[in-house]
């Protein structure tokens, strides 16, 4: 089965001295090609997302400070990345990409998305790295359809947590094992962790599942 990949250039963004090295996944995609794991035309450059596409998650209001580099110094703090345009392209590029990956994943049965993952900007604001929520976005587009894709159980619920004024819509996975999220009280076939945080206690094959405790902090 060929694979895709969607990446592109600009999601190298100078951002100074920093623990969040954009020119990472350029790195990684020269490696994959260094080792003939993949060949240059496998890799997509997405579009940028629409303005519908984000406003289903962010408020029309945050997209504006966005455009119009409006974002107050407490708003420029907590997003923990220096704010400029290129870096709000970027951002919708990737948005953007995330849409792309979950529709050729659906057309094509897999696709990878070299970037994105930017769960913690809310419908309002940007915060730790993260300036808008792809994840949301991604599925929450129409046609991307991104209910099946194993995440991180901190990044599943921050996304739907942080989704439009608590829209039922593009609802994600609660863990690695593509269990459908839920609320409160939990299934009995999931367990609770210390920091209350629903955790499967055996994937669908019934086999323990690994790694989902390092997706939490």
């Amino acid at each position: 089965m060929s694979m895709h990949v969607i990446w592109t250039p600009e999601y190298e963004v100078d951002i100074g001295p920093h623990v969040f090295p954009t020119l990472k996944y350029r790195l990684v995609k020269e490696r994959l090609i260094a080792e003939g794991t993949l060949a240059e035309a496998d890799f997509v450059r997405p579009r940028p997302a629409d303005h519908a596409d984000l406003a289903r998650v962010h408020t029309g209001e945050y997209l504006r400070k966005i455009r119009d580099d409006d974002l107050s110094p407490a708003e420029r703090l907590r997003l923990e990345v220096p704010f400029s345009p290129q870096l709000r392209e970027a951002m919708v590029l990737c948005c953007g990409g995330s849409i792309e990956c979950g529709r050729r994943a659906l057309a094509d049965g897999l696709c990878v998305h070299l970037g994105g993952g930017f769960h913690h900007a809310f419908a309002t604001h940007g915060e730790g790295f993260c300036l808008l929520n792809d994840v949301a976005v991604a599925a929450l587009a129409k046609g991307a359809g991104l209910a099946g894709i194993p995440l991180a159980a901190r990044a599943a619920a921050g996304a739907e947590r942080r989704g439009r004024r608590g829209s039922s819509k593009g609802s994600l996975p609660a863990s690695p094992c593509r269990r459908p999220s839920f609320r409160h009280p939990s299934p009995p076939a999931f367990r609770r962790t210390e920091r209350g945080v629903p955790a499967p206690a055996r994937c669908a094959t019934g086999r323990r599942s690994s790694g989902w405790r390092a997706g939490i902090p």
